[in-house]
């Protein structure tokens, strides 16, 4: 899996991580702690841009 394929993966899965966080009405404290895991490496790939994956409430 190249670079570009592995940071498009975690794209979409922070995005469900978020999706789903919105949703929830209690703190999940696991899911917080994917959600950070996540944005770490992407962080770690390059992709700083977090802010825009997330949902407008």
């Amino acid at each position: 899996m190249t670079i570009l394929e592995q940071q498009d993966w975690l794209i979409q899965q922070l995005t469900d991580f978020y999706t789903i966080e919105s949703a929830n009405i209690e703190s999940n404290s696991k899911l917080e702690y994917r959600i950070r895991e996540t944005e770490t490496r992407l962080k770690l790939l390059g992709f700083t841009n977090l802010s825009d994956l997330r949902p407008n409430n």
